[in-house]
C-alpha cells in the first residue's frame, strides 16, 4: 500500500481556524476562552486529562485551569487521580472540611510527581471552592491507582479483626508473600517513595517472603475484597458504613496491586492489568451519573493503547462510555521538565531534562506550525474534513515520558509513533514547558 502524503499547509490552517486559543495557562483570572470547550464536552460524562510528561509545570497548571472549567461551568463532581486510593484519602478530607493542612496531605499521597507547587494549587482551589458549596454540592478527589500504603494494610488488618478476625491471618500472609508490606509497592507504586528506591525497583525484583506464591495470594486478597463487597449487610452492622467502605477500598487496592505484582515489573500483561484496574476505579466513580475528571498520563488516557500494545485505561473507558469519554491529551514542542534519572547509584534522583523543538513530520511539528501559541483542538469537528482526517489517520512521531526517564529516549528525540484518531479525541498543544516545582525540594534546584 502506498505511503499516504499529509498536506501539512492545509492541515496547519484548519488548526488555525479551529483551535481554542489559550490567553492563559496559569490558573487565574477568568475562563472565558475556555467558553468554545463547553459545546466540545456536550454528552460527555469522563474526561481524561492526560500530559505527555509527569513533570512539566505548564501541564500542570493548564489542568488545573480546566479542572476550575469543568467544575464551574459544567458541574464536574468528581477528580479522579493516577495515585493510590488509600493515600487520597487525606486530600479528599481536606478538600471537604479543611482537615489537616494542603501540603500534608499531597505529601502524603507519596507520589513526588504530584508533590508540586502546582498540584499544592489546585488542591487548595478545590478546598475554597468546596468551602463556598453546600455538602451535596462538593467536589470530591480520588486515587485510583493501586500504588501501596502501609496504613491500608493496617486499616484493613484491623477491620478483620474487629468483624471477621478468622480471615485476619490469610489475609496478613498474602501480604507478606507478595512484599505488600512497605509503602508504594507495585507499579503504581514506582513513583512514589524514594528515588533511589524506585530505581532499585527496575532493575531488581525481591524474591516471595511468603509460602505461597504471587498469583495465589493475590487471589486470596481478591477473595477479601469481595467478601467485604457480598456480605455488606452484616459488616455494616457490625461495624459502620465508614469503617466499611474504607476497608472495602483499600482490600480492592490492595488485592489490584498484588495482583500487578504477580506479573514482572513493568511487563506488559503488568501494565494491562493496572489499567484495566485504573479504568474500573473510575467507572466506580461515575457509576451515579457523576461528571468526572481523570487526571493521568497521555499512555492512560489514550483511547486505544499505551506504547506496548497492550489496552490503555482509556480504551476500556472508551468501551463503556463510547462517545461520553473525552480523551484529550496534552503535549508540547519544546522546554522542559523533570523526571526520575534511571541509573546507579551517584546518578539517580530528580532530575531536569530539556528537550529542542519537536523534529520535522512529529505530531508536535505540525501543532507548532501555525504559531499560534498554546491551544486546544477538538479532533471531533474535524470527521468530515479529508485532508485533516488524512494526518489524524496516519501514524506520525511523537514524544512521551513517563516518571523515570533515561538515557536513549532522550537522544532519540521521538520515543513512540501515534496515531491521532485511535487515541485522542483532541490535544491541547503547548508551545514551551518548563520543569515542574517539587514541593520536596523547596521549588528550587
Amino acid at each position: 500500500m502506498a505511503k499516504r502524503r499529509v498536506n501539512r499547509d492545509a492541515v496547519s490552517s484548519w488548526l488555525a481556524e479551529s483551535a481554542i486559543v489559550l490567553r492563559a495557562l496559569e490558573p487565574k483570572g477568568d475562563l472565558d476562552d475556555l467558553t468554545p470547550f463547553a459545546t466540545v464536552l456536550e454528552g460527555v460524562q469522563v474526561v481524561g486529562l492526560g500530559e505527555a510528561t509527569h513533570g512539566s509545570k505548564e501541564f500542570f497548571t493548564l489542568k488545573h485551569r480546566l479542572i476550575e472549567f469543568l467544575v464551574r461551568e459544567l458541574d464536574f463532581t468528581v477528580i479522579a487521580f493516577e495515585a493510590g486510593r488509600s493515600v487520597c484519602r487525606a486530600v479528599n478530607d481536606y478538600i471537604q472540611s479543611g482537615e489537616g493542612t494542603a501540603s500534608a496531605a499531597l505529601t502524603g499521597v507519596g507520589y513526588w510527581t504530584w508533590d508540586t507547587y502546582e498540584v499544592l494549587a489546585l488542591v487548595e482551589w478545590l478546598r475554597e471552592y468546596n468551602a463556598s458549596m453546600p455538602a451535596q454540592r462538593r467536589v470530591r478527589f480520588h486515587g485510583i491507582d493501586s500504588g501501596i500504603d502501609e496504613g491500608a494494610v493496617q486499616l484493613v488488618a484491623k477491620y478483620l479483626d474487629t468483624v471477621v478476625p478468622h480471615r485476619t491471618e490469610a489475609f496478613r500472609e498474602a501480604i507478606r508473600t507478595t512484599n505488600m508490606g512497605e509503602s508504594s509497592a507495585g507499579i503504581g507504586g514506582l513513583v512514589g517513595g524514594s528515588i533511589a528506591g524506585t530505581v532499585r525497583r527496575l532493575f531488581r525484583r525481591k524474591a516471595a517472603a511468603g509460602s505461597v506464591s504471587p498469583h495465589t495470594a493475590s487471589r486470596v486478597l481478591l477473595d477479601t475484597a469481595e467478601f467485604l463487597r457480598t456480605e455488606r449487610a452484616g459488616l455494616v452492622e457490625a461495624s459502620s458504613v465508614r469503617d466499611w467502605s474504607e476497608a472495602v477500598e483499600s482490600a480492592t487496592e490492595l488485592a489490584n496491586a498484588a495482583d500487578i505484582a504477580a506479573y514482572p515489573l513493568l511487563s506488559a500483561d503488568g501494565c494491562a492489568v493496572r489499567d484495566r484496574y485504573l479504568a474500573d476505579a473510575v467507572r466506580e466513580l461515575a457509576d451515579d451519573g457523576e461528571r468526572v475528571a481523570v487526571w493521568a498520563h497521555n499512555g492512560h488516557v489514550a483511547r486505544s493503547t499505551v506504547s506496548r500494545g497492550v489496552a490503555s485505561m482509556g480504551a476500556h473507558l472508551s468501551e463503556v462510555y463510547g462517545s461520553a469519554y473525552y480523551a484529550l491529551g496534552l503535549t508540547f514542542n519544546q522546554g522542559s521538565f523533570q523526571a526520575s534519572r534511571a541509573g546507579f547509584a551517584g546518578n539517580t534522583g530528580l532530575a531536569e531534562f530539556t528537550v529542542e523543538p519537536a523534529v520535522r513530520r512529529s505530531v508536535e511539528a505540525l501543532l507548532a506550525q501555525p504559531g499560534i501559541g498554546d491551544y486546544l483542538i477538538d479532533f471531533r469537528a474535524a470527521r468530515y474534513k479529508e485532508p485533516v482526517m488524512n494526518w489524524l489517520t496516519t501514524p506520525a512521531p511523537t514524544r512521551s515520558y513517563g516518571a523515570i526517564v533515561g538515557f536513549w529516549p532522550m537522544v532519540k528525540k521521538v520515543t513512540g509513533s501515534v496515531t491521532l484518531a485511535d487515541e485522542y479525541d483532541g490535544l491541547a498543544f503547548i508551545e514551551r514547558t518548563t520543569r515542574a516545582r517539587s514541593c520536596a525540594l523547596g521549588g528550587a534546584w
